[in-house]
């Protein structure tokens, strides 16, 4: 057994992510403007050549930095790098900014608060 406070680590370790638009995913829509994410109404530029897109930091710089604007109860979250604060999406429809925490997500950091984890 190894001891799990609230950390990115352990929820890693469970395989737990967070949002990952602009990250780790991106998609090209019908029109070929590509999206952090399919359920993002947000379209970054038009496909020309992809891999050089992918690598425009200021493209993705709000999806890719999100932690130092945090806000709420996310702020201070020891797990919020790895949850990313819920589900861009969710935000975005609900007119929400990005650093608001998703209202629909349950803490991962409340998860997370368990003595043990069995490997």
């Amino acid at each position: 057994m190894m001891r799990a406070g609230a950390s990115a680590d352990s929820l890693s370790f469970l395989g737990a992510y967070g949002c990952i638009a602009g990250v780790l995913l991106l998609t090209v829509d019908i029109e070929g403007f590509v999206r952090p994410c399919s359920h993002l109404g947000l379209r970054v530029c038009r496909v020309e050549d992809l891999p050089a897109v992918w690598a425009k930091p200021e493209l993705w710089g709000g999806f890719r930095d999100r932690r130092p604007t945090f806000s709420g109860k996310c702020s201070s979250c020891d797990v919020a790098e790895l949850c990313r604060g819920g589900c861009a999406a969710v935000k975005f429809w609900r007119g929400l900014s990005f650093s608001d925490p998703d209202p629909d997500l349950y803490c991962a950091g409340d998860l997370c608060t368990c003595d043990t984890i069995q490997s």
